[in-house]
């Protein structure tokens, strides 16, 4: 990405200035964080040039330990787990939290599958991306060939070869990048539990940044996608350069899901509302 980054921006000197965001989404966002330190530090080096202003995180596995832990809870919340399904899910979510706390990384992995086995078989196959749709029937061999072919064959062979890295954590990512001054926006989906709201809530208070305390202490205030609408979209919270929005009746893909409000919300970050 440092490679691409640093050739666009001497090929293409006029975007130099123009102030560049990179918005990310569930896997990507643990990237993008990554990326976004590294492209602080070229910048700061000089080896490309770049107006960075910030990168925003959305619904995005951060801290995958704090998503699992609270699977159970949330599932119970919405009625979708009973009190023998929240202890089975809970055992496995521990016994994923003991493996982290060991940094045994690939167990993990293999925990956190068995865990989203448990909560298919204990609420008749929810979707980890939107709780309240069921979830897409698997397609046919005939149909699905050309496609798992292409695509499937290879997505197995990443994950295979990711396993060990993606269950690790990026929260102190997270902070260098609030420590450098690069704004931080975090947004999710309400009906998201792949990468669950109260997860995301729950890496945010990790956060080691000095103005975090005066972040937690603010309320949130509702937005509206029509200014002529009673209806709450979202809601959101910001001091300084960190941004949380809360994104109403949206799974997984906030965008899609919620086009209106997502829009809305990427103005107010780009500062063009």
């Amino acid at each position: 990405m440092m490679v691409l980054l640093k050739t666009f921006f001497s090929c293409r000197k006029e975007f130099q200035t123009v102030p560049f965001y990179i918005f990310s989404e569930s896997y990507g966002g643990k990237m993008a964080a990554g990326i976004g330190l590294e492209l602080y530090k070229a910048i700061q080096q000089g080896t490309i040039k770049c107006n960075f202003a910030g990168v925003a995180l959305g619904d995005s596995w951060i801290s995958p330990v704090d998503s699992v832990l609270s699977w159970g809870p949330y599932l119970y919340s919405m009625s979708l787990l009973e009190d023998k399904g929240l202890a089975e899910v809970s055992k496995i979510a521990e016994q994923v939290l003991n493996a982290i706390n060991k940094e045994l990384y690939r167990e993990a992995t293999v925990l956190w599958g068995k865990a989203e086995m448990i909560i298919e078989q204990n609420t008749d196959g929810v979707n980890f991306y939107n709780i309240l749709t069921k979830s897409p029937p698997i397609p046919t061999m005939e149909s699905s060939l050309e496609f798992t072919q292409s695509h499937l064959g290879q997505a197995t062979n990443v994950f295979m070869n990711m396993e060990e890295d993606f269950m690790k954590p990026v929260i102190s990512i997270v902070d260098e990048l609030l420590e450098a001054g690069i704004n931080v926006t975090v947004y999710n989906g309400q009906l998201d539990l792949i990468v669950d709201t109260m997860g995301q809530e729950a890496w945010v208070r990790k956060l080691r940044w000095p103005e975090l305390p005066k972040f937690n202490q603010l309320k949130w205030k509702a937005l509206y996608s029509d200014p002529k609408s009673l209806e709450t979209s979202a809601f959101v919270k910001s001091y300084k350069n960190l941004a949380f929005y809360w994104i109403l009746k949206a799974g997984h893909m906030v965008p899609s899901d919620q086009g209106d409000i997502a829009l809305k919300m990427m103005r107010l970050v780009t500062q063009q509302e």
